[in-house]
């Protein structure tokens, strides 16, 4: 879970502000041209903005998902590499 909120995050932040760019009065001209103006105005730390509530959000989902995932297979007679 950890991994892909890290994995995704700077996708996520470089999509957001070319989406919100015209509510906010600015015009990229491409996804490269936003990741051009974060990395000089806020430096390449601000791609991975927002991922500590990310991985609040998707942590309990997965140590629930994966313990009644596996219990699920036992119940069904399913092992592993079987």
């Amino acid at each position: 879970a950890v991994t892909a909120v890290l994995a995704s995050a700077p996708a996520d932040v470089v999509l957001n502000r070319y989406q919100a760019a015209p509510s906010l009065g600015k015009h990229y001209a491409s996804l490269g041209a936003v990741v051009a103006e974060i990395m000089k105005e806020e430096g390449p730390l601000a791609f991975y903005r927002g991922v500590v509530p990310n991985i609040a959000k998707f942590l309990p989902l997965f140590l629930m998902s994966m313990p009644l995932f596996e219990q699920l297979r036992r119940v069904a007679g399913l092992g592993y590499l079987t």
